[in-house]
């Protein structure tokens, strides 16, 4: 009994051992069978990016030019261009005197007053030899309020796209301006297109193909900005009664600089029937084109720096598009 018993203890513990011998080394299978022992890594999908169409930034070449300052008009004198507290000497018919601008290489344009397209460069010397000093021309007002506009190809796609259409978008809830997709028959337009730097623009509507350059970078708030300058509107510290609620700190300017910062006269646009506007998206910000960064340019009548407006449009502003523009609406 006793050889029986150990045989069947012998027994059992070689099946048990079998039995754990193919527990750790098989891999059962079967709907409700796991593996033992087994670790199963499940791929997680690759989440694909946005497909976003890079812009790549044009590299900016600029230099200065300078305008004569006397023509055949004897107002236009160089004292007045000097004097940083004078007005900006004008033409009879509204057009402004321009002491002093960049050429942006690249983009083929001369600009004046920061980010005003005066002429294209193809004219540069033909300007040159005619000895006369450049203008830039009182604004003409584009009919009913009707903007045709395309968008240059190299845009497509890009974050300046997007901003060109929130701000039309902008423009069309707020104001009687509509800017519309341009058809065949459109003989004055604006084409939204890559710039190198800075954001730049017409005054007004000049006829045919005009453009509006915005450079990487250019958000809703700088096109919005743009924009108003298209419509015909100079900045907000260019007004003529700007003392009465601004000090220009001339001494922080570079004199390159200073003529952003000159009155204007307003005669040729009806902006004085509204007040000063700190909040216009058309008022430089304090630090504005000051020599050493951090210093201000200008100040509020108190001395004291002031909020900017770089987003939208302000009450002010809409209130002067529609004293312009509404009348020809209804």
């Amino acid at each position: 009994m006793k050889r029986v018993a150990l045989l069947s203890a012998t027994l059992l513990l070689v099946l048990i051992g079998v039995r754990y011998y193919q527990k750790i080394n098989t891999h059962p299978t079967g709907p409700d069978v796991k593996p033992e022992f087994q670790v199963v890594v499940t791929p997680v999908p690759e989440k694909k990016p946005e497909v976003v169409k890079p812009q790549t930034q044009k590299t900016a070449t600029k230099k200065s030019i300078t305008s004569p300052p006397l023509g055949r008009d004897a107002s236009l004198t160089a004292q007045s261009l000097q004097d940083p507290d004078a007005f900006i000497p004008m033409t009879e018919d509204g057009g402004i005197l321009i002491g002093q601008a960049t050429v942006f290489v690249e983009d083929e344009v001369i600009v004046s007053h920061g980010d005003l397209i005066v002429a294209d460069l193809k004219d540069l010397k033909k300007i040159q030899e005619s000895g006369e000093p450049l203008i830039l021309p009182a604004p003409k007002f584009w009919p009913n309020g009707k903007v045709p506009f395309q968008i240059a190809p190299e845009l497509q796609g890009t974050d300046e796209e997007r901003a060109v259409k929130m701000a039309i978008e902008e423009y069309a809830k707020k104001t009687p301006i509509r800017f519309v997709a341009r058809v065949p028959e459109d003989k004055n337009y604006v084409i939204f297109s890559q710039g190198t730097e800075n954001c730049l623009s017409n005054l007004g509507m000049i006829g045919g193909a005009q453009k509006i350059l915005l450079a990487v970078g250019c958000d809703k708030g700088k096109v919005i900005h743009e924009m108003m300058h298209t419509l015909g509107f100079l900045h907000e510290q260019n007004r003529e009664d700007r003392d009465k609620h601004l000090m220009v700190l001339w001494q922080n300017i570079d004199e390159e600089f200073h003529l952003q910062f000159k009155k204007i006269k307003s005669s040729n646009q009806k902006i004085l029937q509204t007040g000063f506007d700190f909040t216009s998206i058309m008022l430089y910000p304090p630090e504005a084109f000051s020599i050493t960064p951090g210093d201000y340019a200008m100040v509020n009548a108190e001395g004291s720096p002031y909020p900017v407006n770089r987003h939208s449009l302000s009450t002010k502003d809409i209130e002067r598009i529609k004293i312009i523009y509404a009348p020809k609406n209804e």
